[in-house]
């Protein structure tokens, strides 16, 4: 997972508009099952920059 998320980093850099929220234990197999919080608080991120976008 890490070598995945390493290869993240030039697409953040080269994209202003992608941003990594934050970094969780779970796999993708649990993710909604273990960490929907941090999904919330993401998808509660993004409405609210968008939110800030549209004013």
């Amino acid at each position: 997972m890490e070598e995945m998320r390493a290869s993240l980093d030039p697409v953040v850099r080269r994209n202003p508009n992608l941003r990594v929220s934050t970094k969780v234990e779970s796999n993708h197999t649990q993710i909604l099952r273990k960490d929907f919080r941090a999904i919330a608080a993401a998808v509660r991120e993004t409405a609210a920059a968008q939110a800030r976008k549209d004013h």
